[in-house]
């Protein structure tokens, strides 16, 4: 016989429910034989936590960590996740690595951003795109302006400028896009389709590579922001991290490719040439400036004769508010002067007029065609190249082989002929940076490299194999 035991609990609670449809509830009889009717509710307790009508769950913004693996012929990305020290992607089995990316979502879509494949680097971008998600938006008031056409941005940017480049470069845009244009509506293709115009004209690459950056200043001088990037990756990445309104953007690309040629410098038989070719005492006076100080040539314009300091032999450079002229690198600078220059000088200054400018020309304004001069003077001694094509069309007049700034490469390569100090150079030419300076003096000693190549590859005989 089986036995069967039973045990009788007291009676339980029932807990009411604030959100049970039911309309009674069910009560436990004390002698365990019968069930009231009607469902018996189940226990929900409502929290905190519990969405209401209309809730929708939110996903925390995160910027996760991922690598581009290849397993086998087949590329996946697969998250980056940290084990012990180190970080490797979620995958077991072999595979081979690749570059890290970023995954997040901004305006409610979802992005990609490769990261290259520095670990450490990316887990700098990773922790810096954490903060700008977290870091609340604030709203940017946008002000529109009204638009301008371009002749009147024009007209106001070219007030006060003497420089007849800046009037030429604008007048070959407006002429192409046109003048009733507004500068607000300029874009990259308008842009490409500028330098393609400026490439059918009859200009070496360097000078068309002028004409654009020069619009793109003017463009900076409009108001409008010209940012250069690297390349279209970059340039996509800039437009979508920007927060300026009608931004333009360019690449490397859309400018030509200009050859960087090596330093030039005068001979010793042209700067002969020169000097025996001056006929008067004020194109001897001019070339001796340039030659024995290295100034650039709106140095040596605005120079007076109070810069002149006759008992130390020295030059100097000082800026002109009279003139609204400061030197390019917007520091004044002493410069020695050589016995040479300073005999010429004193030969100037005994026949000199009533102007207080060293050069000054029919205005008494500072004088501003000296390479012009120089052309002349090379002209006349018969020196000039004959290949270039002003020689080839114009019998020699104005030689692309005659310029001031090649006085200054000259001016830099007898310096270091002479054991000056590297940074003594720069200070006399005027450098901010001194490799520029060092850009000026390659291969300056000719001849020190033709002992060194003659002493690398020594003179033996060839044996002749009969």
């Amino acid at each position: 016989m089986w036995m069967v035991k039973v045990r009788i609990l007291p009676p339980q609670p029932i807990f009411p429910s604030k959100n049970d449809g039911s309309a009674h509830l069910g009560r436990f009889n004390t002698d365990c034989a019968t069930f009231s009717s009607g469902p018996i509710p189940c226990f929900q307790p409502e929290t905190k936590y519990q969405l209401g009508e209309g809730m929708v769950m939110a996903r925390k913004a995160e910027a996760t960590l991922w690598m581009r693996i290849k397993i086998g012929e087949r590329s996946v990305m697969k998250r980056v996740a940290k084990r012990g020290r180190s970080y490797v992607p979620d995958f077991e089995g072999p595979y081979k690595p690749g570059s890290y990316h970023l995954r997040y979502t901004q305006n409610e879509k979802r992005i990609w951003e490769a990261i290259g494949n520095d670990l450490t680097l990316a887990l700098q971008e990773q922790r810096a795109r954490q903060r700008a998600l977290e870091t609340p938006a604030v709203p940017v008031a946008v002000t529109t302006l009204p638009k301008r056409n371009l002749r009147d941005v024009v007209a106001e940017f070219l007030n006060g400028k003497e420089n007849k480049n800046w009037c030429h470069i604008l007048t070959v845009f407006g002429d192409w896009w046109g003048w009733e244009k507004h500068v607000e509506d300029f874009q990259r293709p308008d842009f490409k389709a500028f330098a393609k115009y400026v490439a059918s004209l009859p200009l070496r690459p360097r000078t068309q590579d002028n004409y654009l950056r020069n619009v793109c200043t003017f463009f900076r001088a409009a108001g409008r922001v010209v940012e250069i990037v690297r390349n279209e990756q970059d340039a996509t990445l800039a437009a979508r991290k920007t927060t300026l309104p009608n931004t333009l953007f360019l690449v490397s690309r859309d400018f030509p490719t200009v050859n960087k040629g090596m330093a030039d410098y005068y001979s010793d038989a042209q700067i002969e040439g020169l000097f025996a070719g001056a006929v008067n005492p004020w194109e001897r006076l001019m070339l001796s400036m340039f030659y024995y100080t290295g100034m650039r040539e709106a140095e040596v314009s605005h120079l007076y004769w109070s810069n002149v300091n006759w008992e130390a032999e020295e030059i100097e450079v000082k800026e002109k508010p009279e003139w609204d002229w400061t030197s390019k690198s917007s520091v004044d600078r002493m410069v020695e002067a050589p016995p040479q220059l300073m005999e010429v000088l004193r030969e100037a200054y005994a026949g000199r007029g009533t102007s207080k400018l060293i050069f000054p020309n029919q205005l008494n304004h500072p004088e501003g065609h000296f390479l012009d001069a120089v052309q002349k003077i090379a002209y006349r001694a018969k020196i000039t190249c004959g290949e270039c094509p002003n020689c080839m069309e114009h019998k020699g007049r104005n030689c692309h082989e005659f310029g001031l700034h090649k006085f200054r490469y000259t001016y830099g390569r007898m310096l270091d002929r002479g054991k000056t100090p590297l940074k003594d150079i720069k200070l006399a030419l005027g450098h901010r940076d001194i490799s520029t300076t060092d850009g000026y003096l390659g291969g300056a000693d000719k001849k020190q490299r033709r002992e060194n190549v003659e002493r690398s590859f020594p003179v033996k005989p060839l044996k002749v194999v009969a």
